[in-house]
């Protein structure tokens, strides 16, 4: 059986891999802006640098195969490392000599399902992703666009120098960094997620789906009935959505079919199905086949007040280290254009960005998570 730690590294992998592709694609658009320094911003060097859009697009097409590629074994390897991560062998085995189930662990696991599972959310989940590199690859053209746009009508209406335009423009643009999918909100409003922001939500859905999905099935394959539900500090909470309040039904037990006052129902309690509760977006809950008599109750419960001070925490680190992504990009990006007056000054940033993660750690108790920081591997 996996504990949630797992979940997140064997996911990592997958989302390091896009943060270097983005990395590179940063990349490849500030370089483009380094050897046009002698005629830059003149409506020659903005019809030239036009020109070249054809080879852009034939770079990032290259970049994003590179690691792509390089992806789709770790992808196979997270969702086959997790499908099972919800197991345990000695419950099942127990449950079947006592008459409760109608399968042993090693029946179930070979159970034709369990190939089916897999093969859809492989399917899905490199569907996702392929979504994500189409966006990148408009948001890599878009964000060329936008620095050559802004260098051209700065330099040609005399506000700023060249040098200073494409500072600007290529320190902004890592700090948006390349899109990686548009989501809109119920009130119509449109939401940029990074690549990196879109793959770790698709894959952490898609490792937690495939888990969960298969435990499903292999409950209601085995004569089942039973489930129990993880825990984590840090759960979601909500104070006018029972259901997507995941911290008041976390760590509980619950029947599939039927209720009592011992074990409520699962998809009532929880919202299984829906995108707010038990396996909806971002949700890192589980569930484990649950035998009473047999099983212990895998979680432990969490105070309410001790689990919103740990999310509002967490939160609050989240946002520190998307910081740090952020600086670490653009002193990538501008260390591309010898920019070394700017580079030192994002460096010092970075030890102090690097020091205060260091004290809201030690202030909170949270334990820093480095590979959270990474980007192009520094």
């Amino acid at each position: 059986m996996l504990q949630d730690k797992d979940f997140d590294e064997i996911t990592q992998a997958i989302v390091n891999i896009y943060q270097d592709m983005e990395m590179e694609l940063l990349i490849d658009v500030a370089q483009r802006f380094n050897s046009y320094k002698t005629i830059g911003g003149s409506l020659a060097w903005y019809i030239d640098m036009l020109k070249s859009m054809n080879v852009l697009d034939e770079a990032a097409v290259k970049i994003i195969a590179k690691y792509s590629k390089r992806s789709e074994a770790y992808i196979r390897k997270a969702l086959k490392d997790a499908q099972l991560g919800n197991f345990n062998s000695f419950d099942i085995d127990e449950a079947f000599q006592q008459g409760f189930t109608a399968v042993t662990y090693e029946q179930l696991i070979k159970n034709p399902f369990i190939q089916d599972i897999f093969d859809n959310t492989y399917k899905e989940v490199n569907d996702s992703l392929r979504l994500i590199q189409t966006k990148a690859l408009q948001g890599h053209k878009q964000a060329y666009i936008d620095v050559l746009n802004k260098a051209y009508i700065d330099v040609a209406s005399g506000a700023y120098s060249y040098d200073q335009s494409i500072r600007d423009g290529i320190k902004k643009m890592a700090k948006k960094g390349i899109t990686g999918v548009t989501y809109k909100r119920k009130d119509g409003t449109l939401v940029n997620y990074s690549m990196e922001a879109a793959v770790r939500r698709e894959t952490l859905s898609a490792t937690h789906k495939i888990a969960n999905e298969t435990t499903m099935q292999s409950i209601k394959a085995m004569g089942a009935n039973y489930v129990d539900v993880s825990s984590h500090l840090g759960a979601r909470v909500s104070l006018d959505n029972p259901i997507a309040n995941h911290a008041g039904w976390q760590g509980k037990q619950y029947q599939l079919e039927g209720s009592s006052d011992k074990y409520p129902n699962f998809i009532e309690k929880t919202g299984y199905g829906d995108i707010q509760g038990f396996g909806g977006v971002n949700c890192r809950h589980r569930m484990f086949a649950f035998f009473p008599g047999i099983s212990k109750p895998y979680m432990m419960q969490y105070d309410e007040a001790e689990n919103r001070e740990y999310y509002e925490n967490t939160q609050k680190l989240r946002k520190l280290e998307r910081q740090m992504r952020s600086l670490k990009k653009q002193r990538n990006c501008l260390n591309e254009i010898e920019d070394e007056d700017s580079v030192a000054k994002l460096n010092k940033k970075i030890k102090e960005k690097s020091k205060a993660i260091d004290e809201f750690c030690k202030h909170t108790g949270l334990i820093r998570d480095h590979t959270r920081e990474v980007i192009g591997d520094v």
